[in-house]
C-alpha cells in the first residue's frame, strides 16, 4: 500500500508473518510465505477497508469455512 505520507509498499508476506505468525523463508530475492495447512500453496492477499471492525468481523464469520 502506498500512501501520501509514505513511498514504502506494503509486504503481504511480511504482514502474514507479523499478523498471523506464519512463517517465510527467502529464495533469491523473493520471500515464500508457508501455511500452516497448505504449505506453500498459497498466495499472500491483504485488504484494506475503512469501515467499522464489528460489520467486517460479521461478514468474515458469515462465510463458508473454506473461504476464510
Amino acid at each position: 500500500m502506498i500512501s501520501l505520507n509514505c513511498n514504502k509498499v506494503y509486504s503481504e508476506v511480511d504482514g502474514m508473518e507479523c499478523l498471523l505468525n506464519y512463517k517465510a523463508y527467502n529464495a533469491g530475492f523473493c520471500k515464500i510465505l508457508t501455511h500452516p495447512k497448505w504449505g506453500s500453496a498459497v498466495y499472500p492477499a491483504t485488504i484494506f477497508a475503512h469501515a467499522p471492525a464489528d460489520i467486517v468481523s460479521s461478514l468474515i464469520q458469515s462465510l463458508p469455512v473454506g473461504e476464510k
